[in-house]
């Protein structure tokens, strides 16, 4: 009996542990990606391989 209460024991320790780091990474994905979240930097641009807000046109660049 006591081993079935050790395994309980170490079962709900681990369970526990993949649980807070579960919600750890929800919230932070959240605050990360949010719908509030500033996503003009420029490391952010480079990840997701966005343009630039650069203006190419002729006129411009002649000018």
């Amino acid at each position: 009996m006591a081993g079935i209460v050790n395994l309980h024991h170490d079962l709900m320790f681990i369970m526990t542990a993949v649980g807070v780091f579960t919600l750890y990474i929800m919230i932070r994905v959240v605050q990360i990606f949010g719908e509030d979240a500033e996503h003009n930097t420029l490391a952010f641009r480079q990840i997701y391989n966005l343009p630039d807000k650069t203006v190419h046109g002729t006129a411009l660049e002649i000018g």
